[in-house]
């Protein structure tokens, strides 16, 4: 548990450090141990461990019942915006999914699904959820907190340890981070759409009937709703939970958490929006060419004016409602980072540094018939295109050189093409004495589907699938993973998973490395949201549009070319493997 470690350090999610006393480094062990075997004699000892307690109550039956069904999409970008995730990344919000029309659509989803996350966990019965096992747990604390405090009594130590205290301001403190940052994300990404809705308006036709403008206006119109959405929508809650004060009526807003006056003052959003708004689109509208207001209300200037005014009135509401945003801090994922490299730095010469890093193995398992000059050529590109990341992360500088790729070359150690298992058995024995202090759960591989996206610019299937969905990839592969264990163990969450997931090549740090460090995800967690794409790839949480296409598309692969595939597979096998690996790659 995070919890456990800021005990001892008091660094908060956002990199402060809390102002209440902590656990010394000796007392942290008490909490993996019985309170029955070190507390003083005193009512309320326990067989169990305070950690086991706490466990059970998120893990076990008693935290599966307090918990609420939902999407896999849902559940996974909620999980990534607790950990302070952006939703995807800015170079594929911005790359890959807005160029067109059609990106635009795809992009306000990605947004509106931020949203539905916040509008899920504030459901009456989610919060309730939430609410009761954090007081649960609180209570858990507190009897940790009696029990040391009156240990430290018995030694001369002041009695002054406040776990409930410390829970209290760690849970608030990473609310506001998730919050912060998943609302600043939707914002930035609404007024960059607003800018290129603008840019994309002047340059379609004048015809206010044009196909090209009905679409327009709509997205227009989306993006005006989305704004007050997320405003609306990315809040959480705590009142009722042990510790927790509300903030009277005179004192400024809390960022990111909701009061009972912050309640109050969102009921009235919609109405103070059109008082600020009128004015300026009345103004707008006179100035916009036309007979009538009907005729005016289609034209595209107007459209534009309207939706910079709207834009423009809710940054004033926002600014009044939530108070100034909060500087959320560095990632934590990078702040884990940047830790482990400062203690490298002060243990190790500087000369020496540059042997030491973190990173991921990779390795090749395809292409075994080139020469050396065309692989290095590869590899090179495999290096080039895992290095294109980091857009939008800070301190990403920082911390990029001490991120590798450790290459290990199946074709010199004998390990057949596309062998997975045997470079898993490999892998472990590196893993064991992990000399580049590697992740030891995940390693990479370069089968034959993966080195086939690193040569000539691969193309989506067409059906208005993003091309950014269908470019360099390649394998992640669960070093731990059984391939005898029965399928019902991944048959609720990840129905299908065989221990391997193809990823993005740009997402392997910022997401899926992001999230080993963390411990926040593993691949059978994710499989889920690769298990729809034509060719099983990871590409971030897709949106409902990007899942219908992906879908439709396999469906009218498998009823059109799947028969075709198996009725030449008896009459000529090697024709079959061409079709299927042109028109049913990747197929599980």
């Amino acid at each position: 548990m995070d919890f456990v470690e800021f005990t001892t350090s008091g660094v908060l999610p956002t990199g402060d450090r809390t102002a209440l006393p902590l656990l010394a480094e000796q007392e942290e062990r008490l909490l993996l141990l019985p309170s029955d075997a070190w507390a003083p004699e005193s009512p309320g000892l326990s067989s169990q461990s305070t950690l086991d307690q706490i466990m059970a109550l998120i893990d076990g039956p008693e935290g599966s019942n307090r918990a609420c069904r939902v999407g896999h999409n849902i559940y996974a970008l909620k999980r990534r915006l607790w950990e302070g995730h952006p939703p995807t990344s800015t170079a594929t919000m911005r790359v890959s999914q807005t160029r067109h029309s059609i990106g635009i659509d795809s992009a306000i989803e990605q947004i509106t699904a931020v949203a539905t996350v916040f509008e899920y966990l504030n459901l009456p019965p989610v919060s309730t959820n939430m609410r009761s096992t954090f007081n649960l747990i609180a209570d858990h604390l507190e009897a940790a907190e009696r029990h040391i405090n009156a240990l430290r009594a018995n030694q001369g130590q002041p009695p002054s340890l406040n776990l409930v205290g410390l829970w209290e301001e760690f849970i608030r403190t990473k609310f506001q981070v998730m919050v912060g940052r998943a609302h600043a994300w939707a914002i930035d990404h609404v007024d960059f759409l607003r800018q290129r809705l603008t840019a994309l308006a002047g340059k379609t036709s004048t015809d206010p009937t044009a196909p090209e403008n009905k679409a327009l206006r709509t997205q227009f119109s989306a993006l005006i709703d989305l704004g007050a959405m997320v405003d609306k929508s990315v809040w959480l809650c705590m009142e009722g939970y042990r510790g927790y004060q509300s903030p009277s009526p005179h004192d400024p807003p809390l960022p990111g958490l909701h009061t009972p006056l912050s309640m109050i003052r969102m009921r009235g959003y919609q109405d103070l929006l059109v008082r600020m708004t009128k004015p300026g689109i009345m103004k707008a509208l006179k100035a916009t060419p036309g007979e009538n207001s009907r005729e005016k209300f289609h034209h595209l200037p107007y459209r534009t004016a309207r939706l910079n005014i709207t834009i423009s009135c809710q940054n004033d509401i926002r600014r009044q409602m939530r108070g100034p945003p909060k500087d959320c801090g560095v990632d934590l994922w990078v702040q884990r980072i940047l830790k482990i490299a400062d203690d490298v730095r002060w243990k190790i010469p500087k000369e020496e540094q540059k042997k030491h890093g973190f990173g991921l193995v990779i390795y090749r398992l395809g292409s075994y018939d080139a020469s050396d000059k065309l692989w290095l050529e590869l590899k090179r590109r495999v290096n080039a295109s895992l290095a294109y990341w980091g857009e939008g992360v800070r301190r990403v500088a920082d911390i990029k050189p001490w991120l590798h790729v450790h290459w290990i070359d199946g074709k010199a150690l004998g390990i057949a093409e596309n062998d997975i298992e045997a470079a898993k058995r490999h892998f472990r024995k590196v893993a064991e004495r992990n000399p580049f202090r590697i992740n030891t759960d995940v390693f990479l591989a370069l089968d034959t589907f993966s080195l086939d996206s690193f040569g000539e610019r691969p193309s989506p299937p067409g059906g208005g699938m993003s091309e950014g969905d269908f470019r360099s990839h390649i394998l992640a592969v669960d070093a731990h993973f059984n391939p005898a264990a029965p399928p019902e163990e991944y048959a609720h969450k990840s129905p299908g998973f065989d221990g391997t997931m193809r990823i993005l090549t740009r997402l392997v740090w910022n997401d899926l490395y992001a999230m080993l460090t963390l411990k926040s995800a593993t691949l059978a967690d994710l499989w889920p949201l690769a298990m729809d794409h034509p060719w099983k790839v990871y590409t971030g949480n897709p949106v409902p549009r990007k899942l219908a296409l992906w879908r439709r598309h396999n469906r009218m692969q498998a009823t059109i070319l799947g028969p075709l595939v198996e009725a030449q597979r008896k009459e000529n096998p090697e024709l079959a493997a061409k079709l299927e690996k042109i028109f049913l790659p990747n197929k599980r």
